[in-house]
């Protein structure tokens, strides 16, 4: 989140903590942030996703894996990626027992 809005040097701490946690490959092992500073994270990465798609979409946007070459395909990266994790934890409901939250 740190390429889409500027951070505080404490979120910035923060934000390489839990992308240690939740880099790609880990257990997630450790200690984890509070359901509600992930609430917090998700509305704060909300926010900054609002202001992007409200610029230029055609602006050119690095990509660390090349997926992407603009803003707008960039934000539509993001958009399959949070589906994936949906996907997947709607899944682990149901194998659960617990209700459904959408749908």
């Amino acid at each position: 989140m740190r390429r889409v809005a500027r951070c505080s040097p404490e979120e910035t701490t923060n934000e390489r903590r839990n992308e240690r946690i939740f880099a790609c490959g880990s257990s997630g092992d450790g200690s984890l942030p509070s359901p509600a500073r992930v609430l917090d994270f998700f509305r704060e990465a909300n926010q900054a996703l609002l202001r992007l798609a409200a610029g230029d979409l055609d602006r050119p946007a690095t990509s660390p894996s090349r997926t992407y070459q603009t803003v707008g395909g960039g934000l539509l990266r993001m958009l399959y990626h949070a589906g994936y994790h949906l996907g997947k934890i709607m899944t682990l409901r149901a194998l659960l027992g617990r209700p459904r939250l959408l749908g």
